[in-house]
């Protein structure tokens, strides 16, 4: 898994509106969710972005959640990372990501 994308502006950008970088994330995501114990149909999964930057190294940074036809899945990307979070609890989620943006000044 490489998440990279050339960052010509220097310093960190965030990259929540990049629909193609987040569609590639998803994908490469539906690789930790199992089947019949995560979702029964594939096509019920969409996914919701807390944020999502790209650092002057290419690195990406992200929280976000699957959402399913049986329940929600937290993930991030970190240190080029992609991982399955135990946050279990909407309003953890949201503090996080409200903690992130707010430290962040996007």
């Amino acid at each position: 898994m490489c998440f990279k994308r050339k960052n010509k502006l220097g310093g960190e950008v965030n990259m929540i509106k990049n629909e193609e970088m987040k569609k590639d994330i998803e994908k490469t995501s539906l690789q930790l969710l199992q089947p019949e114990v995560d979702f029964e149909d594939v096509n019920s999964i969409h996914f919701e972005f807390g944020y999502l930057f790209q650092n002057v190294n290419h690195d990406i940074e992200a929280l976000f959640k699957a959402v399913t036809d049986k329940k929600v899945i937290y993930l991030a990307i970190q240190n080029k990372k992609m991982m399955r979070l135990t946050i279990e609890d909407e309003e953890a989620y949201n503090f996080l990501v409200q903690t992130t943006l707010s430290m962040r000044k996007f």
